[in-house]
């Protein structure tokens, strides 16, 4: 499937007009997978999407090595690690370790604030600058995977956190989780950091 998947997503966000930057999807099981990425990016994709647990696979799996050894350059990573929120993996923030030791330039998000504890990851980026993750369903009043966190970690990682929402998958206002950061007293700049510059500067380095 990943090949037509790839070409959907590409063509879509043509007709979008740019509004819209598609993410790749690759398996390991497929043969010729590494191409499948090769030709995503050519197409106009601008990373991959790794689901550990709908792949049923771990982003240390080293059959992802020349996968990641490609995205490195240009590209990114969009991770969700483990099961949750089915069950919850103390793993989890070990393969992610494992994976940018072995790619220390690869720029890597992990998904939905590392849930439920963002704790390791945040430990995880004073020594890998690539490391990033994103807001989803983080914040929001009406989320299943709703965290506690201080505002104070929130500051002062603004420059690696990304906002995201998995809309129209949610089943809550598409704005709760901006109002909830908002909420949190973020500063403004902060703030601009998390739902702008920081994905901007993402994506321009991947056209660099």
């Amino acid at each position: 499937m990943a090949r037509s998947l790839n070409m959907w997503l590409a063509q879509t966000s043509r007709d979008l007009g740019g509004y819209g930057l598609p993410l790749a999807t690759i398996h390991p099981g497929d043969a010729g997978y590494v191409d499948d990425l090769r030709d995503a990016l050519a197409d106009g994709c601008v990373g991959l999407k790794v689901h550990e647990d709908v792949q049923r696979l771990h982003v240390d799996d080293e059959r992802l090595v020349p996968v990641f050894a490609m995205l490195e350059p240009h590209g990114f990573v969009l991770a969700h690690i483990g099961p949750t929120p089915w069950k919850t993996d103390p793993s989890a923030p070990q393969r992610v370790e494992r994976v940018l030791q072995r790619h220390p330039n690869l720029r890597f998000v992990v998904a939905h604030m590392g849930y439920p504890d963002p704790a390791p990851y945040f430990r995880l980026m004073q020594h890998h600058p690539n490391l990033y993750l994103d807001t989803t369903m983080g914040f929001a009043a009406g989320s299943p995977m709703k965290i506690s966190i201080d505002p104070q970690l929130l500051e002062q990682h603004a420059e690696r956190i990304l906002y995201g929402t998995d809309y129209p998958n949610i089943g809550y206002g598409y704005d709760e989780e901006l109002q909830a950061l908002q909420a949190a007293g973020v500063s403004s700049g902060a703030l601009r950091k998390i739902v702008r510059d920081n994905a901007l500067g993402l994506v321009e380095r991947c056209s660099a």
